[in-house]
This record gives C-alpha cells, sequence and structure tokens, in this order.
C-alpha cells in the first residue's frame, strides 16, 4: 500500500485500491482527444499532443486528497480534466488560507517544470477529481529534446500563470482587505 500511495502521490490512509478506484463515477477517458480540447494545448501540432500523450498518465483523486503540499518537493504536472481543487497557503498568525479553487482546464503543479519542485501552495482536491498527470522530469526532457514542442508548451504555462496570478492578486485583496478605510494622516 505504501508503495501504491507514493506511485499515486497520495497519502497512505487515502489509498483503497489503486489510484482509479478512488471515485468510481468518474468515466475513463481518451487522454487524446482530452489532450486535443484542453484550452492549454489548443492548436498544439498533432506529432505535439502525441509526444505529450505518450507521457501522460490517467488519474483519479477521491474528495479530500492531498495531491501536493505547501514548500514540499513534488515532481508531478498536472492538467485538471474534472474536479475542483482548492489551493491553500499557510499564513503566519492566520492559519490555513484558501488562494484559489480551480477546475476543469487549469494546471496544478507548475513549480514541478519550472521551479525547483518545491510547491508554493497545498492542494487538496474539493469534489471527486480526474487529471492527466505528466512527471516533471521526463516532461522537461521532451522540451528539451524538441525546442518546437517546449517553446509552444512553456508559452502555454506562462499565459496560463499569468491568468493565476491576476485571479490570486484578486482573491488576496479579498482576503486580506481592511473593514475599514485608512484615514490618512492631516485628514
Amino acid at each position: 500500500m505504501l508503495l501504491l500511495a507514493i506511485l499515486c502521490q497520495i497519502p497512505e490512509n487515502r489509498v483503497v485500491g489503486d489510484c482509479h478506484e478512488h471515485h468510481m463515477n468518474i468515466e475513463h477517458m481518451d487522454i487524446n482527444e482530452t489532450l486535443r480540447s484542453a484550452k492549454l494545448l489548443l492548436g498544439i501540432a498533432q506529432s505535439h499532443l502525441h509526444e505529450l500523450q505518450k507521457l501522460a498518465i490517467e488519474q483519479h483523486y477521491a474528495r479530500g486528497t492531498v495531491l501536493f503540499q505547501e514548500k514540499s518537493p513534488h515532481h508531478t504536472f498536472y492538467l485538471i480534466v474534472d474536479g475542483t481543487v482548492s489551493l491553500d497557503i499557510h499564513v503566519p498568525f492566520r492559519g490555513v488560507k484558501r488562494v484559489l479553487t480551480v477546475g476543469p482546464g487549469e494546471i496544478l503543479a507548475w513549480s514541478a517544470i519550472l521551479g525547483d519542485g518545491r510547491m508554493t501552495t497545498s492542494a487538496t482536491t474539493v469534489s471527486p477529481t480526474q487529471v492527466i498527470a505528466w512527471p516533471a522530469d521526463q516532461l522537461l526532457a521532451l522540451c528539451q529534446k524538441d525546442h518546437e514542442i517546449g517553446f509552444v508548451f512553456m508559452q502555454r504555462i506562462a499565459q496560463a500563470l499569468s491568468r493565476r496570478l491576476t485571479a490570486t492578486r484578486l482573491q488576496l485583496l479579498d482576503m486580506f482587505a481592511e473593514t475599514e478605510p485608512i484615514s490618512r494622516p492631516g485628514s
């Protein structure tokens, strides 16, 4: 069971059998079709989609599964196909705060391919969730081997992160908003 938890990247106490048994209502997907219709990959050449498909792993997670934890190393990159995932941060003296909830078409664990692999948030499934996962080292190797796919893929990641940064900034403004206006000196 422990090896299965490591392979599925979920806590051992959440393992029911294998990754695909966590939620039986989610139907088996056609990874090629899912990749072809994903906003992240729209317009990417079929040959590049085929290369991404060869590395892709379909995974299903039950509600409440922790996919990764803030500041911990994690080496898998995800595209959410179905379900929702909360992204939370620990704020000193305030506890754990939800920064954002993401759903179908969104990416998770971008630090695995763009940073040192340490996560900037914790991610927990809010509902039964289906993802396509890629081992970060294999995805990076593909991008380094084929610069065309690497450029397009990283460009799409940057666009997704730009949208995420805007959404997070708005959420943080709301979370830390003052309840009373701040008076200016001399007013």
